[in-house]
């Protein structure tokens, strides 16, 4: 249920303004000012009562990069472009701000599914999502579930969290511990993890065709997380199992 905390302006004396007729002018001009900062302040909020979109919960960041809807209910729908353990993503449409992540340990839907979310949105570790999930319906299920093409570059950036992403022609040029690699194009990187399992074991040189995945951020970076092996693309090489 979407919450919404009404300020009883008495406690905010300095409203009390009125207007001089005679000059027909403010007798309190800071009041106005006063007035103005806090309808601002409250947008979000208000945002949050009747409506928000993905999109305006994830290109709306203060100076810190968090979401102006931080801590606030709201109801989303999209179309869920991959499942994880735990968590799933939506997507209202492709491309950049479009994409968002649910943290839920009581409903799964399906990829393809379309879905109405009710949640708290929630900054966790500088990844920006919903949980607390208290409704999740599906609407209909079968929706065409399509990657953003993007180039390696931009993959690592804000506007794509969340967001099913995939990059072409992609060379391993890292490997790290906990399941993290790397990739590179020019002078372009991206870590890439395995939240997921895949039946792909990377190996420094390998050439990716085209690789596709979720951009999730954890641990002050941007990773792409495949969500099976079909998101792993190239000729078959003896590492990579079927």
């Amino acid at each position: 249920m979407c919450t919404y905390t009404r300020h009883n302006v008495k406690a905010y004396p300095l409203i009390s303004y009125h207007m001089d007729r005679s000059h027909n002018r403010f007798k309190h001009p800071a009041a106005v000012v006063l007035l103005c900062i806090m309808m601002v302040s409250l947008l979000p909020r208000i945002a949050a009562l009747y409506g928000a979109t993905i999109y305006d919960i994830q290109h709306s960041r203060d100076s810190t990069g968090a979401s102006l809807l931080a801590g606030n209910s709201v109801t989303v729908e999209g179309v869920v472009t991959a499942c994880y353990p735990f968590r799933y993503c939506l997507a209202e449409s492709v491309g950049a701000w479009h994409g968002i992540y649910v943290h839920s340990r009581t409903n799964q839907p399906q990829v393809g599914d379309r879905v109405e979310v009710t949640g708290v949105v929630d900054e966790y570790s500088g990844m920006t999502q919903i949980k607390d999930v208290s409704d999740c319906r599906v609407l209909s299920s079968g929706n065409a579930v399509l990657p953003a093409p993007v180039s390696l570059a931009q993959a690592g950036t804000e506007q794509y969290e969340s967001v099913l992403l995939t990059v072409q022609g992609v060379r391993v040029c890292e490997l790290n511990d906990h399941g993290e690699w790397g990739v590179t194009a020019g002078t372009d990187t991206l870590l890439c993890d395995d939240i997921n399992d895949y039946m792909y074991f990377p190996a420094l040189g390998d050439s990716l065709d085209s690789l596709t995945g979720v951009l999730f951020y954890t641990y002050g970076d941007f990773k792409l997380e495949p969500r099976h092996t079909g998101d792993i693309a190239g000729d078959p090489i003896p590492h990579y199992c079927l």
